[in-house]
């Protein structure tokens, strides 16, 4: 029943953000994307480096913050979905599934399968979850698949899960920073047994 988790936060997940099929672009919160599409309504090939470097990319130094993987996959997507906010709730939508499946695979190594499940729809009862999921803005929706993708790539030794996963979670909220001694010990323990790798190392 390898399916059955998928089938499960599939249902779940509608459950809690189905509603948000219906709603629509806002013009203060999404403003970005406006701002990304611009008088023609699309992001062109040749667009997409011109608009990136209009943000905290381009602007190093001039802001507080800096979130390179954030506004890079902000402008991908406006590439792809434009002004479809089904798309974009939809896309949401699925990186909460990905998300609560990753974080039930993880569970399963250590517990049984029904504790597993009752933990994941326990987690999804936290307040902070409609600012999250009703929004298109934050930057944790980005972070949440990728921590989760980092903390299995870690357990499953799997580098392109822990590079990607890394890399998406500090470029999209400085807050994932605490990531970085975890992985300088995962590399280190691996260089004290003598298994790691050139790759890993790199």
């Amino acid at each position: 029943m390898k399916w059955l988790p998928w089938i499960v936060f599939a249902v779940f997940g509608f459950y809690l953000v189905g509603n948000n099929f219906n709603a629509k672009l806002g013009m203060i919160d999404d403003h970005e994307i406006a701002m990304f599409l611009g008088s023609d309504g699309k992001v062109s090939v040749d667009e997409f480096p011109k608009e990136i470097l209009k943000t905290e990319i381009g602007q190093w130094g001039s802001y507080l913050r800096y979130r390179p993987s954030y506004y890079t996959l902000r402008v991908l997507e406006t590439a792809l979905w434009r002004d479809d906010a089904r798309l974009w709730y939809l896309s949401r939508y699925l990186m909460l599934v990905v998300s609560m499946v990753l974080g039930y695979q993880i569970m399963i190594m250590y517990f049984p399968q029904i504790v597993s499940y009752l933990f994941i729809l326990y987690i999804m009862t936290m307040p902070f979850w409609p600012d999250m999921l009703t929004r298109l803005g934050p930057s944790e929706m980005y972070a949440l698949p990728a921590v989760l993708l980092f903390v299995y790539g870690l357990i499953k030794n799997k580098l392109w899960m822990i590079t990607v996963g890394y890399l998406i979670c500090v470029g999209s909220k400085e807050n994932f920073l605490i990531l970085l001694p975890i992985l300088l010990g995962w590399a280190g323990f691996k260089a004290y047994i003598k298994k790691l790798s050139k790759k890993e190392l790199i």
